[in-house]
């Protein structure tokens, strides 16, 4: 186990903006960083979110969440997120932000709605809100769509090969569909301009 003042004076030979030698220096000494009590934290918490930001920018958002789940399960870590709210903030951002990459917007949308409830004034996390809100939105209408029009489908395959009385009853299924399509749309397009 590395002392701080040891794992500082690494870090600091890490020329700015060296991702890859950021994420290798938190790998190799992870166990170390890991192990810190509340009161070493303060120390070499920029560590962590120069960490954070080089994963981010090299996309490996699985690795994020990983990461901070190990911090949330850190009696110390979590004492200290409580004294220090600026490191706290970073986690949950970090951690919000990398759900809605993952298209886990579920997540992102809970993460963010506590983000916004503790920091109203911030318009970043208000926008990530509604992008995850307007994601799930999207996800959810696009199954209707596809499932009425995988129905629409199947009855016009079903009426092209059933030559019997059922067939009055599958073109009131299909009249019906249409128009199920038919509101869908405009009811689409309607909240796609009160979103933009």
């Amino acid at each position: 186990m590395k002392d701080n003042p040891i794992l500082v004076e690494e870090f600091e030979q890490i020329e700015d903006g060296d991702l890859m030698a950021t994420i290798d220096f938190f790998k190799q000494n992870e166990e170390s960083l890991l192990s810190k009590t509340s009161t070493e934290l303060d120390e070499i918490e920029y560590i962590y979110i120069d960490y954070l930001v080089a994963l981010y920018e090299k996309s490996r958002y699985s690795r994020i969440i990983e990461i901070i789940e190990k911090l949330e399960n850190s009696n110390e870590v979590e004492e200290y997120r409580k004294s220090d709210l600026e490191f706290d903030e970073d986690i949950r951002f970090y951690k919000y932000s990398s759900f809605f990459s993952k298209k886990n917007y579920k997540e992102s949308k809970a993460g963010f709605k506590e983000l916004v409830k503790d920091y109203p004034e911030n318009e970043d996390y208000q926008n990530w809100l509604i992008d995850s809100k307007t994601r799930i939105s999207n996800d959810t209408f696009g199954f209707i769509m596809l499932s009425t029009g995988g129905l629409m489908l199947l009855a016009l395959i079903i009426q092209l090969y059933l030559k019997s009385p059922l067939l009055k009853s599958i073109n009131y299924i299909l009249e019906g569909l249409f128009l199920v399509s038919f509101l869908l749309l405009i009811i689409d397009l309607r909240r796609k301009r009160k979103i933009n």
